[in-house]
């Protein structure tokens, strides 16, 4: 990963942590769908057990590849090769696409390389090596212990695999089309409920990585004078996540409204949207008549280190409304 690279994890506190750790184990490799939204996809990484946003093709495909690490040839061979069937390239028709057979070793424009009378295909899918009469060194208590996790061949040309859990197959993460069959393929559905159990990680790199905008969902009419503070927190992190500076002020004090604009303009779009992903992730820590504090846990794993942050509230005209950023 890049040392640009910074991962920002918006993780829940205490409170939810027994029910976060142990949804998160049960789904951890897992690609989820939004089934109550949009469809928008996440892919849960099993180190961590924090869930990514997927988002389009190439950034699902970019940040797939960021979350992968190092392994050996002789360990990947281990975990059987997964066939996708989507309309990719695929000169001698053998159901291989292309670049698959240039990742495996395989001849793209021969359906049977080592002419053994068995197509590559076919070979495959019997744990056969389909360039040689061996059969290929498979080990399923290996694939078992690596299911769910993206690994990148550092012996190779850094070909990126996906291990899928339902089958404890690799799957090829070669250009984006590969991430999004596997997307479409592999997803399992998920309450927003249950997705929110979760805690959220985002990758931001050299290139912008859009969030969904359903992310926080309360309707923007709605009165602040008949919201709670909760539901406060919750259009706050709409308006950043939509860049909607007009909305923000809506629920700025007016005493730290100045201050609240002079940060909005500071930021660019990138950073919004990770203050649009903590103030998601936010939980009530102090709550008094008028006064509400909520606090997100911010990781940095560029060094490890961890930062508590807050975002006060306070009741003014009968309005639950913004002191601090």
């Amino acid at each position: 990963m890049s040392k640009k690279s910074l991962l920002l994890v918006v993780a829940l506190l205490p409170l939810l942590a027994g029910a976060t750790s142990s949804l998160a184990q049960k789904l951890a490799g897992r690609i989820l769908l939004q089934v109550e939204a949009h469809g928008e996809a996440w892919y849960v990484n099993p180190t961590g057990l924090h869930r990514y946003y997927l988002g389009r093709p190439e950034y699902a495909w970019k940040i797939m590849r960021d979350l992968s690490t190092g392994i050996s040839n002789d360990d990947l061979a281990k975990i059987p090769i997964g066939i996708l069937n989507y309309n990719a390239p695929d000169k001698d028709g053998d159901g291989l696409a292309d670049n698959l057979e240039e990742a495996i070793g395989t001849n793209p424009q021969k359906k049977d390389t080592d002419g053994d009378g068995y197509s590559d295909q076919e070979e495959i899918a019997n744990n056969f090596n389909p360039a040689g009469d061996e059969k290929l060194p498979i080990n399923l208590n290996f694939a078992r212990q690596q299911a769910g996790k993206i690994f990148l061949q550092t012996e190779s040309r850094g070909e990126a695999w996906y291990v899928n859990p339902n089958d404890l197959k690799r799957y090829y993460l070669g250009r984006p089309h590969d991430a999004f069959a596997i997307m479409r393929q592999f997803s399992l559905g998920i309450s927003d409920a249950n997705l929110k159990l979760i805690p959220v990680a985002v990758m931001v790199s050299d290139e912008f990585q859009p969030m969904p905008n359903n992310l926080s969902s309360p309707s923007t009419t709605t009165s602040s004078a008949a919201m709670s503070a909760q539901e406060v927190i919750q259009k706050i992190a709409h308006a950043f996540n939509r860049g909607d500076k007009n909305l923000f002020l809506q629920y700025a004090a007016p005493t730290a409204k100045k201050a609240l604009e002079y940060s909005w303009d500071y930021l660019n779009e990138e950073g919004r949207k990770e203050i649009a992903v903590q103030l998601n992730g936010a939980q009530l820590t102090k709550q008094g008549d008028n006064q509400q504090t909520f606090a997100a846990e911010v990781f940095f794993s560029y060094n490890g280190s961890k930062h508590q942050v807050n975002f006060v509230l306070e009741q003014q005209e009968n309005k639950w409304l913004l002191t601090n950023l």
